[in-house]
């Protein structure tokens, strides 16, 4: 939300951090559930801890964390699913969310006060000492060879069952694409060519992604494929997968926007902004907390709940979507921010509770790590498409108010409208809700998209989890 040379402003042009983070990330974590078949968990868990800690102490490559955060994020799923038995899942996964609940409530709040009073350095510095805790608790309690590997096979075998060709295509496919779309939300027309020629070539790669995926998988002397061809063939894989993708569109772009909604239209700091984030936060885990207790307690079949949280989001969204100019920090909005978060903490929580029992025991890792990756390039996609259209509308509609040079500050730096006159001020605050209406309404789309594919999960004998 700050750029590098603007650093107490937040920004409507996404920062290329994120999307370079989330591209690492989407694809590493994939391989990264195949290395954990063969090789002992810890030890590619603490590699994952030892590279995403020196990354966030040389904090000027975004890519970095993402690689070293990924192996991390994938492998706690893999362990988990391999350390208890199935009907212990839920219970283990509430354990996880709760952790992870705390971690997303607190981060906005933390960014935003370094932001207001620090360097967004920061940011990354002060997870170093954090890094290196965790590294210290994992190498002390738990085995070298977890799970029940006493010849754990070599490091340079498990090297060489990574698909280098597929991971390479899908970075190339996931790079350009958000490039593309990147290059339409600096206000480029989306007929330009800096715009169709990276989306058209994004669209070969992905089709030499898939062709590739196919060609592994049916050859046994082959690596591990990243996304294997038999996913494509399981339509419930497919739809608990797609489901992740929307609903990371709509989480990540609600996490990013909102805040700056409320900087540019309200004219919070930073610090009130994330403050202000937190019951979106807070009910997207107590909503993945509850449907896991729920899946456990009543014994209710995954996919009724995910169509619930597909309702759940899109009123979310229809609601955010009709703000008023004139009212711009209205109070209900933090209860439509609850509405939402339960409907996307409820989707979470059922693509991953359901993902071990709609792959084949040896997709469990595979399965497991392939929804987080879709979930950050739905983000990543939804939140370039997103800013594209809120830029194009803003930069027509403030022209007309404000000069050229006045109206490319304020789209980099929107805290700079408190330093307009009041009515003009008035005027383009009411113009950025406006603005985010347009984005939520982009958002509608995503939510309702939900419903159909909700119905690939469906089966005439609905799946459980134990």
């Amino acid at each position: 939300m700050t750029s590098d040379n603007h650093p107490k402003g937040p920004s409507i042009i996404p920062e290329s951090g994120l999307e370079l983070d989330g591209q690492a990330t989407s694809t590493i974590l994939p391989d990264a559930g195949n290395l954990s078949d063969e090789a002992p968990d810890a030890s590619y868990y603490l590699s994952g801890w030892r590279l995403y800690t020196l990354a966030l102490g040389w904090c000027y490559l975004p890519c970095l964390p993402g690689i070293g955060g990924c192996g991390v994020y994938s492998i706690v799923m893999v362990v988990i699913f391999e350390m208890v038995p199935p009907a212990k899942y839920t219970f283990y996964y509430t354990i996880l969310t709760t952790m992870y609940a705390f971690s997303m409530t607190m981060g906005p709040i933390v960014g935003g006060a370094i932001n207001n009073r620090s360097s967004w350095v920061w940011v990354f510095l002060l997870n170093v000492p954090l890094g290196v805790f965790c590294m210290l608790l994992v190498a002390n309690s738990m085995p070298q060879h977890f799970p029940h590997r006493k010849r754990p096979c070599p490091r340079t075998r498990s090297i060489h069952r990574i698909d280098f060709v597929g991971a390479s295509l899908l970075l190339a496919a996931m790079t350009i694409h958000i490039t593309g779309l990147e290059e339409a939300a600096n206000l480029h027309s989306w007929r330009s060519i800096l715009v169709l020629l990276p989306l058209s070539l994004s669209g070969l790669l992905w089709i030499g992604f898939i062709v590739s995926q196919y060609y592994v998988t049916a050859s046994t002397r082959k690596p591990e494929p990243v996304f294997p061809w038999r996913f494509f063939q399981n339509r419930v894989c497919m739809g608990l997968i797609l489901n992740g993708f929307l609903s990371g569109a709509i989480s990540t772009t609600c996490m990013i926007q909102i805040p700056i909604r409320s900087q540019a239209a309200v004219g919070m700091g930073a610090l009130s902004a994330g403050v202000h984030l937190i019951p979106f936060t807070l009910a997207m885990e107590i909503g993945a907390i509850l449907v896991a207790t729920i899946i456990a307690k009543r014994r209710l079949p995954p996919v009724y709940l995910a169509l619930v949280a597909g309702v759940l989001q899109l009123v979310g969204v229809v609601l955010l979507s009709e703000g008023s100019p004139n009212n711009p920090g209205y109070s209900a909005m933090y209860v439509i921010e609850v509405i939402l978060g339960l409907g996307v903490g409820a989707v979470i929580a059922v693509t991953t509770l359901m993902m071990p029992y709609a792959t084949e025991k040896r997709d469990l890792a595979v399965g497991t790590a392939s929804i987080i990756p879709f979930r950050f390039l739905g983000g990543a996609t939804a939140l370039a498409i997103v800013t594209a259209v809120a830029n194009i509308r803003l930069q027509e509609v403030m022209l007309g108010v404000l000069s050229p040079e006045e109206t490319a500050l304020v789209l980099m730096r929107p805290d700079t409208i408190r330093l307009l006159p009041t009515a003009v001020k008035d005027r383009v605050q009411g113009m950025f809700v406006n603005a985010f209406n347009l984005q939520m309404r982009v958002l509608v789309g995503f939510a309702v998209a939900q419903f159909p594919v909700t119905f690939l999960t469906w089966k005439k004998d609905q799946i459980m989890v134990d």
